[in-house]
């Protein structure tokens, strides 16, 4: 409930966020070039970068929890943890230059230069993405193949009981 009550609010942030962000676009679409028709332009790409790294951030805490679910992974070993974690420190390496380059633009930026951010971003996220698949799927995997040991193990079990039985006359 309480990590449910959490999504909410963040779910709640990032669409006020994104309206907020809605209204600055649709208020720097003006042609003219008044003082007021560039502030608006230029808060526009203030709410871009603004936006831009509260990606970042939230696609870093994304590494975060995968990096305690490896750490926590009983099924790993340690050679496969110690892969999976330098896998995940260099894409947080990646995101923490990423987040320093759009951090540094300044409110001059140009449109051109804000939409190549975005594509490197884009591009940066895919990334993480399909990389955070190929942990979590090893992870699954791994677990999998306890389960199956475990059944195994019953298997084996049951037919030493079915053998037992035998050996007492029992009709199995």
């Amino acid at each position: 409930i309480e990590a449910q009550e959490r999504y909410e609010e963040v779910r709640e942030e990032l669409m006020k966020k994104k309206s907020h962000l809605q209204t600055l676009e649709n208020h720097a679409k003006c042609k003219e070039k008044t003082p007021e028709c560039q502030d608006q332009k230029t808060e526009l790409k203030r709410g871009v970068k603004e936006q831009l790294v509260h990606t970042i951030e939230l696609i870093d805490s994304s590494l975060a929890k995968l990096v305690a679910r490896v750490e926590d992974a009983k099924q790993l070993s340690d050679e496969e943890k110690q892969d999976a974690l330098a896998r995940i420190k260099e894409l947080e390496e990646k995101l923490a230059v990423k987040k320093a380059e759009i951090e540094a633009l300044g409110d001059d930026v140009s449109g051109r230069e804000l939409k190549a951010k975005i594509h490197e971003l884009k591009r940066l996220w895919n990334q993480v993405r399909k990389e955070q698949r190929q942990i979590l799927t090893t992870l699954i995997r791994h677990r999998q193949e306890k389960v199956v040991g475990v059944y195994d193990r019953y298997g084996d079990r049951v037919e030493e009981q079915m053998a037992k039985l035998q050996s007492q006359g029992a009709d199995v």
